[in-house]
């Protein structure tokens, strides 16, 4: 009835008594939902340890979610997971990604499924030197390469661009052009989101004269959104601070 009334809540938990937190929706062509998550537990002290990525799925039609799937490969118990992120590509693959954090390295992972059961992990990034976080993936309705635009954090924080062609089995490295953020610029710590359609991306993201690091979240005070058509042999979008139009490279 267009929004005006509602079901009331249904509910899914992480296994074996863990905590729930980042939960993000996705839906494919058939109309199924999934739903993932970090799941966790918390000592007295308030350190999170033993932390998996899970998917639950809600098959078309239906008033409620399955049992989870841990999507994540189990690490060490002092690994850190965080901000999961989950899209459907074009053909039918369930992309989950999300940041790990270890006491050797930082890496953007990225779990694939044709089923919302089987899953396959890989590594996105990887880096002992280097933070990355919240990647955001996005898929086009038409095409097969996927992209995520990411965080990364040596100096200052930039918003990055990269891509896959296989549905999130291997991912384009790391380079110094694939940068989408502007030099200079105050990047936020907050989640770059895109959308792409056939060989053009669009990125967003928040700048803010707040610290990385600071205990509040930062206040933006301007927003980009950069548009192109990536090329990694270049620098791989042209800034547009002008709402009415955008540059190409």
């Amino acid at each position: 009835d267009d929004g005006k009334t509602f079901p009331d809540p249904s509910s899914v938990s992480s296994p074996d008594g863990r905590l729930a937190s980042d939960p993000v929706l996705a839906v494919d062509a058939a109309g199924s939902f999934y739903l993932s998550w970090v799941g966790y537990y918390i000592d007295m002290s308030g350190t999170p340890s033993d932390m998996h990525v899970y998917v639950a799925k809600a098959p078309a039609g239906a008033t409620s979610f399955g049992d989870p799937v841990a999507v994540s490969v189990p690490g060490a118990s002092s690994d850190f997971f965080d901000k999961p992120w989950i899209t459907v590509t074009s053909e039918g693959t369930i992309l989950v990604t999300y940041a790990v954090f270890s006491n050797v390295s930082s890496q953007l992972r990225a779990a694939r499924s044709k089923d919302g059961v089987n899953w396959a992990e890989s590594t996105m990034l990887e880096s002992a030197s280097a933070f990355f976080n919240l990647a955001y993936p996005c898929a086009p309705k038409s095409g097969s390469r996927v992209y995520a635009a990411y965080l990364t954090l040596t100096n200052v924080v930039k918003v990055n661009l990269t891509f896959s062609d296989d549905q999130g089995a291997t991912w384009a490295p790391l380079v110094q052009n694939s940068a989408v953020s502007l030099g200079g610029e105050n990047v936020a710590f907050t989640d770059p989101t895109c959308v792409a359609e056939g060989n053009e991306v669009w990125v967003s993201y928040g700048l803010s004269p707040d610290q990385f690091g600071s205990s509040n979240s930062p206040k933006l005070n301007s927003l980009r959104r950069p548009h192109g058509r990536p090329n990694f042999n270049r620098p791989v979008l042209a800034d547009s601070s002008d709402p009415t139009h955008s540059h190409k490279p």
